[in-house]
């Protein structure tokens, strides 16, 4: 409306603080309603623009009838100079305590204040129960001081004491205070540990998958692990809940569209100094690098080097080593091993094999990785064969064999791994030498009656011959 509009406009003339005066006109205008009419107001909001004492008088008048805060009153003939250089600017009004809490009564994020709750409600939720608890943060989504105690109390949750909960509806309230709250780091904690309890107990149902995969979830824990990337304690629980969904193929899915791949190996660069760290980073590379994509490819090449690292770093520790060595079985399988590190990586894979070769599941990865560098690298077969601190590599591979005997699955992998290496002319004397034709042999009869591990004994046998 024109007459809102500032004196200077008259003249064409604009700037910042005519929107200024006309905030101020409409504040008058909402103060002098009760007592005045339309025509009376229209005529103070035009006498202002070039009579001060009309501003006062008015104001005045309205103190004596109505009564606002005294803070309105010096603020607004503030607003309305006549003389735009005398008005405040808009970051002028965001410095007055008044105006800031105006703006944090509305929840703005411009008054840089948490909204207060409602005197009673703390304590309600103090004594509250379980389904008290989840009504109050579903009324109060905006106030950190609610939706923090509440989080609280759902860590305290004992299904057995309190009830059973709704575990997809209260995941998704958890998931929007740690949204609605980004800057909050005590929420993003509390919000974490509460994900953890509840995607926990949701893995023990049938019916887990819808909440597992909801893409609101997943973004949830992507935004507040990139909020704090230096938050080791809040990072450490991100990356536990993040292992337990990505069991749901959706999930794993939403979580690499994220980019957070770039993150998890970033993450894993600051924290080889973090044994448990370390184990969650590998864990998650493992399952997202699957479904990785062309864009992703810079991303886990530089993750190789990082991962050799913490090799190099934790050799004796088995639980480790087993996901590291795994991580880097699928990053060869995905081709983002590159040629020149194909040495280093399988004289790693080989000194983590002797370390280790009790442990099943390593050493069955461990086959699968070697097999990976050997079928597209003669050089990695030929670093399988020399000596490895004191023992050769076939020495090891028929220890591995004596360990193992009764794992069809290692078995298997053994076998592959030696057809492999027999494909390269420079690798079958020293087969030969060390009789891997006779292990062949003792393999096919102890395990006739599986036909994969017999036809690969079969094709390690006729290269050999050839």
């Amino acid at each position: 409306r024109k007459i809102f509009m500032a004196p200077e406009s008259q003249e064409l003339l604009y700037s910042d603080k005519s929107d200024i005066w006309s905030v101020g006109c409409m504040v008058l205008d909402m103060m002098t309603t009760s007592m005045k009419t339309d025509t009376q107001i229209t005529g103070i909001l035009e006498n202002v623009k070039g009579d001060p004492l009309c501003l006062q008088r008015t104001l005045e008048e309205i103190q004596d009838k109505v009564g606002y805060s005294e803070e309105l009153y010096q603020l607004l003939p503030w607003m309305l100079k006549i003389h735009p250089k005398e008005r405040p600017s808009t970051s002028d009004l965001l410095r007055e305590p008044y105006v800031l809490k105006c703006l944090a009564l509305i929840g703005s994020p411009l008054s840089g204040l948490k909204k207060t709750l409602p005197p009673g409600v703390l304590e309600e939720c103090n004594d509250s129960s379980i389904d008290n608890i989840i009504e109050i943060m579903k009324s109060y989504t905006e106030f950190e001081d609610a939706q923090l105690l509440a989080l609280k109390h759902l860590n305290n949750y004992d299904p057995d004491r309190d009830g059973l909960l709704d575990i997809g509806d209260t995941i998704q309230l958890v998931s929007l205070a740690m949204r609605t709250h980004k800057d909050s780091f005590k929420i993003q904690c509390e919000g974490g540990r509460v994900l953890h309890s509840l995607i926990s107990q949701a893995l023990e149902k049938d019916d887990n998958e819808e909440n597992l995969s909801r893409e609101d979830l997943v973004l949830t824990l992507v935004e507040a692990a990139r909020g704090y990337p230096q938050r080791e304690e809040l990072i450490a629980v991100i990356l536990s809940v993040m292992m337990m969904i990505s069991v749901s193929e959706a999930a794993a899915e939403t979580l690499r569209r994220s980019g957070f791949l770039w993150d998890l190996v970033r993450v894993l660069e600051r924290s080889l100094e973090s044994r448990d760290m370390c184990q969650s980073c590998c864990a998650l590379i493992w399952s997202l690098a699957m479904t990785e994509n062309q864009t992703e490819a810079r991303c886990l090449n530089n993750a190789v080097s990082v991962i050799c690292d913490l090799l190099k770093k934790y050799p004796a520790d088995g639980g480790l080593v087993e996901s590291t060595c795994t991580s880097l079985w699928i990053l060869g399988m995905k081709g983002h091993i590159a040629a020149e590190q194909t040495e280093a990586v399988t004289l790693l894979l080989m000194e983590a094999l002797q370390a280790h070769a009790q442990r099943p599941l390593l050493s069955k990865n461990i086959c699968s990785a070697l097999t990976g560098l050997v079928v597209n690298s003669e050089l990695a077969a030929c670093r399988v064969l020399v000596p490895v601190t004191g023992i050769s590599g076939l020495s090891l591979i028929k220890e591995l064999y004596r360990l193992h005997a009764d794992d069809p699955e290692i078995v298997e992998n053994l076998c592959l791994l030696l057809s492999e290496m027999a494909q390269y002319g420079s690798a079958r004397p020293e087969l030969l030498l060390q009789h891997i034709d006779q292990l062949m042999s003792d393999i096919k009869e102890r395990y006739d009656s599986l036909e994969e591990i017999t036809t690969l004994a079969d094709a390690v046998l006729t290269r050999l011959n050839s």
